[in-house]
């Protein structure tokens, strides 16, 4: 699937659960230069799908044309996307944002993804996992590790097959619950903020 067929389908799914499209349906999606993104995920899709859902959704809110076209310019969303990379602290880099333990850790059945950027998340992980983090994931199943590093105070969660996650109770509790939602708590006027940086257009 190409990402334009993705970035297309997440248009369509937000236009659906916001109220501008018909089922089926989506504003055209006008995709200029590359994002630079690559992976084994369909990451660029992902990039420009999630720009153009959030644009459409804001159309929505504001009272713009949901129909007319939404114009991304894939440059400007892979940089954004990818920003990390430029921050810098007096001139330095400040490096990719993630720490260490910040990934997905193979596991006895499967796999972990753990986070460890914030020290207390960091410290959960380690009292369970020790400091051979990667020897001891793989000695564990995945639900134990996610279950003992949540108990610890950390953040973790095991790797679930789509059947996984629907027959899990939070997987049931959120199945029937709407893409998105909107609870207004005051009226306000529209805005129509620059978008520079971004690479859409409203």
């Amino acid at each position: 699937m190409g990402e334009a067929e993705v970035a297309g389908r997440m248009v369509a799914d937000v236009g659906r659960a916001v109220g501008v499209a018909d089922p089926g349906v989506a504003p055209e999606l006008r995709i200029a230069g590359s994002t630079g993104l690559a992976g084994r995920l369909p990451v660029p899709g992902l990039a420009l799908g999630a720009v153009a859902a959030a644009q459409l959704a804001a159309r929505s809110l504001g009272g713009g044309a949901a129909g007319a076209p939404l114009d991304l310019d894939a440059a400007h969303v892979g940089l954004a996307f990818r920003s990390e990379r430029y921050a810098r602290r007096d001139g330095s880099p400040l490096g990719l944002g993630f720490a260490p333990l910040s990934r997905f850790w193979r596991t006895a059945d499967g796999w972990l993804r753990l986070h460890g950027n914030y020290p207390q998340h960091r410290d959960a992980a380690l009292a369970v996992l020790g400091e051979d983090v990667a020897a001891a994931a793989a000695s564990r199943r995945a639900e134990d590790l996610e279950t003992a590093v949540v108990d610890a105070g950390g953040a973790a969660a095991a790797v679930r097959t789509a059947e996984e996650w629907r027959a899990h109770p939070q997987g049931a509790a959120v199945a029937g619950l709407p893409l998105l939602s909107l609870d207004r708590s005051a009226d306000g006027p529209p805005r129509n903020p620059s978008m520079r940086g971004c690479g859409c257009s409203t």
